[in-house]
């Protein structure tokens, strides 16, 4: 009843989070895949394709990497 609770011990945070910066100024990538994807006009063929997530490190907005056309 009268043990000790864990508690969490915290890393220390990249000095790109610490520092005012515009957004976008420091960023991380994430690269995903391969996924198996079909051609859309040869129905038989196929292909690898991979994910790709940019994310921004002051302030944690994602961006998916696909192009809208």
């Amino acid at each position: 009843m009268e043990k000790k609770l864990c508690e969490q011990i915290m890393d220390n945070l990249p000095i790109e989070r610490l520092k005012p910066a515009p957004a976008w100024d420091a960023t991380a990538l994430d690269i995903f895949g391969p996924f198996k994807v079909k051609n859309e006009v040869k129905k038989r063929t196929t292909g690898k394709a991979y994910g790709l997530i940019f994310n921004c490190l002051a302030t944690r907005a994602v961006h998916d990497g696909r192009r809208f056309a």
